[in-house]
């Protein structure tokens, strides 16, 4: 399949930006993990991490980057990294797919309260590359999803109906995102890195990790 371009005008940079309805989770099967920015208010001064292992997180390159995280690996091409992270009891989920059109769920940390989880429900709708942006390089494939996040939501999990984690919380489309190549607009949108896409990059980071 061809990948389109498109352009981001906003993203999950600015503070109290939402582009949908989200509810509060309650359960205990997703677990979602609160990463605190080191510079005030930056970014939101919250993001959010997923266990991927007992001793490691995956989260936003946006949020590793500034918050008290020890790094382990960055993505070469996209905003994301593993950080070290205490996860012994916590709910860790196989790596999956979204296919065209599957329902999906996002979960993240609420910006005002970080020991809440919030979800939001939609589908996966295309695979793109992004131009002229900081965190996403045009060698990283990025995946639109119309499932509603926040601020403080960057970092946090998408996952299908199997309960399996397809996708890292990367950024949010502004007002003006559009399709460089046919001007679409297609708005507020979500955007994740699709795990299925970087999952050979993780099991690398994984293997050296525990190697040592």
């Amino acid at each position: 399949m061809r990948l389109k371009s498109a352009t981001i005008v906003a993203s999950l940079l600015i503070a109290g930006c939402s582009n949908g309805v989200l509810n509060e989770y309650h359960g205990e099967q997703i677990t979602i993990d609160s990463q605190v920015m080191g510079i005030p208010f930056l970014f939101g001064g919250t993001g959010s991490s997923v266990p991927i292992t007992e001793e490691l997180s995956i989260t936003a390159k946006h949020i590793a980057s500034y918050d008290f995280s020890s790094v382990v690996a960055h993505h070469p091409s996209c905003d994301i990294s593993i950080i070290k992270s205490d996860n012994r009891g916590k709910s860790i989920h196989p790596i999956g797919k979204a296919l065209p059109n599957s329902e999906l769920k996002t979960f993240g940390r609420d910006l005002w309260n970080p020991l809440k989880t919030l979800y939001g429900e939609g589908e996966f709708l295309q695979d793109l590359f992004l131009v002229d942006n900081q965190w996403n390089s045009k060698d990283c494939t990025l995946s639109v999803i119309d499932a509603p996040i926040q601020v403080g939501m960057s970092g946090g999990g998408v996952y299908n109906n199997k309960k399996e984690l397809v996708g890292v919380i990367v950024a949010m489309g502004g007002w003006d995102f559009k399709l460089v190549e046919t001007d679409q607009k297609l708005g507020r949108v979500s955007l994740m890195v699709s795990t299925l896409f970087i999952k050979d990059w993780i099991n690398e980071v994984k293997a050296d990790f525990y190697s040592n």
